[in-house]
């Protein structure tokens, strides 16, 4: 048995375990794609209502972001903006689709993700259509300003 102090010295340090890893950590691809939907969704919430929930106007209409809930092919939330709604989809399976609702149905937009790194999961972006780019890094706040800048959100 070590003496406290060398344990202390050679010890995990606080806040990790015995691996030397932050115990908050997500641990693997799908923890790590729950906490990205779920931060997503808090700054969207925050970009969207400034902090109070429900909604809020824009000189071009309103603006509303449902919460997360349970649907068949996993959880979602939309975002509704005055010209597009768009859904976030976690299929529970480590991606989170991105599709904008139209009358005919959902038209995918992108699809999130996460690698592996050294440092941990890394939350990555990939555009579907014709430009055949390839996943970028990416970050939930950095995401959350690109939905609202899509259609500049002026408060009223």
């Amino acid at each position: 048995m070590l003496r406290p102090t060398a344990a202390k010295a050679f010890g995990p340090g606080r806040g990790h375990d015995a691996c030397g890893r932050d115990p908050a950590a997500p641990r693997d691809r799908l923890q790590a794609i729950e906490r990205f939907f779920a931060v997503l969704h808090g700054f969207l919430d925050d970009g969207v209502s400034g902090g109070v929930p429900g909604r809020v106007s824009s000189r071009h209409g309103s603006w509303r972001l449902s919460r997360p809930h349970p649907v068949r092919d996993g959880v979602e939330f939309v975002l509704e903006t005055p010209s597009r709604s768009i859904r976030f989809l976690n299929n529970l399976t480590g991606m989170i689709h991105v599709g904008e609702l139209t009358e005919d149905g959902v038209v995918p937009r992108e699809i999130f993700s996460a690698q592996h790194t050294p440092d941990g999961f890394q939350p990555i972006r990939k555009v579907l259509g014709p430009s055949r780019s390839g996943f970028q890094f990416t970050a939930a706040k950095t995401e959350s300003s690109l939905y609202l800048s899509a259609h500049t959100l002026e408060v009223s």
